[in-house]
């Protein structure tokens, strides 16, 4: 049986993936420099895949990275979904896991400082 090894998954699996778009979506000049190298072959979930499609295609578009900061994420989803109400809720539930990841890190970054 042949293996894909084409994926970051096969690399450093499925978490890693969704850290990766939370690091896309949160880190505005980070994206913006590396956005054009990765291709959505590296994804093997679909709603991550679905969800780099629709930041690519954000980006394309309108030359600036949708983010977390400034909600643009949020235009993205309306504006490039599928039309299927299911490609939305699943496009939202990644940002839900991206938020909830963000979140966490930037609690831990302010339990850091205010122990410091």
């Amino acid at each position: 049986m042949s293996e894909n090894t084409d994926t970051i998954a096969n690399y450093l699996g499925g978490p890693f993936q969704l850290k990766l778009l939370w690091q896309l979506t949160t880190e505005i000049e980070f994206c913006e420099k590396i956005l054009s190298f990765i291709e959505v072959g590296y994804f093997d979930d679909h709603t991550c895949k679905r969800y780099f499609i629709v930041m690519k295609e954000y980006f394309d578009k309108y030359k600036k990275v949708p983010n977390l900061a400034n909600k643009s994420i949020l235009h993205a989803i309306k504006e490039f979904r599928q039309e299927n109400p299911i490609d939305e809720e699943q496009l939202n539930g990644v940002l839900a896991n991206i938020t909830n990841w963000n979140d966490s890190v930037l609690m831990v970054i302010y339990h850091t400082m205010v122990i410091a």
